[in-house]
């Protein structure tokens, strides 16, 4: 186990997960493998709160014009005609499955990658994150099987593990998204609680350093 840890607590279907992705990928390439990422899902759309994209597509319509200012994404005309449509069925398992298949079988070093890919595909491109179909093939730029990908997509062990990792982020406290955590040792102190600019990271991860003597 690495001394140094960054624990990122996001979810698929999260729209400020999906504007904090670059940033997190600059802090990556910043702090480089002395301090990898794990990543998990926090299973924020689930089971009873699983519905179709028009119960909160004016919501989600509200919210999109501060991400994309504080953020710097933008929001794809197809996810923005998925909305129109209304009939997308938002669930947070499907895709946080896919990511556990990824960390099964691919470079778990490139979690965070994929896992951006993954809100890429919904909110630029309106792809529909429930059938494996659309993981296939970057699964397979990211070096896994497709076959593969698509046959441990389907086991009840990684659905199970998937629900797991869900009731895990709830054990460490984490009730909203994105979280980031950085473990030294054996203590966690909380990076940011939502988004914060790539600056602001770095600043927060350096105050956490300078307070445990770490350089």
């Amino acid at each position: 186990m690495p001394e140094n840890e960054f624990i990122y607590v996001f979810d698929p279907l999260c729209g400020w997960c999906y504007g904090f992705d670059e940033h997190l990928l600059r802090l990556q390439k910043k702090f480089g493998s002395d301090m990898p990422f794990t990543v998990f899902s926090g299973g924020m759309i689930i089971d009873e709160n699983a519905k179709p994209i028009a119960e909160s597509a004016e919501f989600i319509k509200s919210h999109i014009p501060a991400v994309e200012e504080a953020t710097g994404v933008t929001f794809g005309k197809p996810f923005l005609d998925l909305m129109e449509e209304g009939t997308y069925h938002l669930d947070s398992e499907p895709p946080s499955r896919a990511l556990k298949v990824f960390k099964r079988l691919g470079d778990r070093t490139k979690s965070l990658q994929f896992g951006s890919r993954i809100q890429e595909m919904l909110y630029k491109e309106g792809k529909d994150l429930n059938q494996v179909e659309v993981y296939l093939q970057d699964a397979e730029k990211f070096g896994v099987d497709p076959s593969l990908f698509r046959d441990f997509f389907e086991e009840e062990n990684i659905k199970r593990k998937t629900r797991e990792e869900f009731d895990f982020t709830r054990s460490l406290g984490v009730r909203g998204y994105p979280t980031l955590i950085l473990r030294t040792g054996d203590k966690g102190a909380v990076i940011s609680r939502g988004f914060l600019p790539f600056r602001e990271l770095v600043r927060a991860v350096e105050t956490v350093f300078a307070n445990t003597g770490d350089n």
